[in-house]
């Protein structure tokens, strides 16, 4: 996907990050969009899906479950919060779980 395509289903880029995931020895360098990520390292591409923030703040139980996971208070959620509450990982297009990474 192109970042003109990106944008238009989610928006500006939010930030840039490099974000450690398990099982992967070096950080890995994220785009990272209102819930969506990512990463062409290599050989791979590397994406996350998460919900997008407005969808979060909408939605007490959810709002309430990332400032838990997080530690932070419930007006200073960031897309970048709900990434790492939510999101789930696919690597060439396939979901990488706890199990098969």
């Amino acid at each position: 996907m192109t970042e003109k395509i990106i944008e238009k289903f989610f928006g500006k880029k939010v930030c840039t990050e490099k974000l450690n995931i398990e099982g992967i020895s070096k950080p890995l360098k994220f785009d990272i969009y209102d819930g969506y990520a990512i990463c062409k390292d290599d050989d791979n591409v590397y994406e996350m899906k998460f919900p997008q923030l407005s969808f979060i703040k909408e939605v007490k139980e959810l709002t309430d479950a990332v400032s838990e996971y997080c530690s932070c208070e419930k007006s200073q959620i960031t897309v970048l919060n709900v990434l790492v509450t939510f999101s789930t990982l696919y690597r060439n297009g396939y979901e990488v779980s706890p199990t098969n990474k």
